[in-house]
């Protein structure tokens, strides 16, 4: 996947290889198994480093392509490892720098239906292909009463659809695919996401454990202490449940 080069480029390259704590000693707590997504990597060292059982992962890295009212093919490189054994699922949706190409190749042949996304913004963004692949193990984790961590971006709808392309003709469109970067959870189908900024933060739930963090801390959360704090809120509802026995 990776390529070496005799000096660096400009741009940044894809850094989508998978991490996971498996080969190395016991974690201290096995349960429950928590999958960081697209998060970054001093999260997943600290969260290792406190013994949590992790296990890294990526919906894919969004790639520039030459802005046209043409489709072309969505490439994957999505890795997210035993994702349909996860416990805790901590996602951060906010999309890194475009890389200059995907990594990979079509998954069909032209005349086979597949994926295409519009060129018309310069960027195709692969995710929602691997959030749909996944949807439905995701939603299992969720009913069974598996938790869900989002750090949220705007909702991007992309023009998405499924078809295939013969030689001389036209895109054989069979139908538009609903999904966007928001579609990791079948739940989230009709969320209306609305971007918003503030400097005040206001905790719901606060019946629960992680409401109760969350309302104590409010007056200083920002963004940044969000991410970090995500080994606060985890070490918060862990003391509890031992508490709770």
């Amino acid at each position: 996947m990776f390529r070496k080069q005799d000096k660096p480029t400009e741009r940044r390259k894809s850094k989508t290889e998978p991490r996971s704590s498996a080969g190395s000693a016991m974690p201290k707590y096995p349960r429950p198994k928590i999958l960081l997504v697209d998060m970054d990597d001093k999260t997943e060292a600290v969260l290792t480093a406190e013994g949590f059982n992790i296990s890294v992962g990526t919906f894919g890295t969004l790639y520039e392509v030459l802005r046209s009212d043409d489709f072309l093919p969505v490439i994957v490189e999505g890795k997210l490892p035993n994702y349909t054994e996860q416990e805790i699922v901590v996602i951060d949706l906010i999309s890194k720098e475009p890389v200059d190409q995907p990594a990979g190749e079509k998954h069909t042949s032209m005349g086979e239906n597949d994926w295409w996304a519009s060129c018309s913004r310069g960027i195709i963004d692969p995710r929602p292909r691997v959030m749909a692949m996944v949807q439905g193990a995701f939603d299992r984790i969720l009913s069974y009463g598996g938790i869900f961590i989002v750090f949220a971006a705007g909702r991007e709808r992309q023009n998405i659809v499924f078809a295939r392309k013969m030689p001389y003709t036209d895109l054989i469109i069979d139908r538009e695919m609903p999904y966007d970067n928001w579609s990791f959870l079948s739940a989230l189908k009709d969320l209306n996401v609305t971007p918003d900024h503030g400097a005040e933060i206001v905790a719901l739930m606060t019946e629960y454990a992680l409401g109760q963090y969350l309302s104590e801390h409010a007056s200083s959360l920002s963004e940044r202490t969000l991410r970090r704090d995500v080994l606060s809120v985890l070490n918060y509802e862990h003391d509890t449940q031992i508490q709770d026995r």
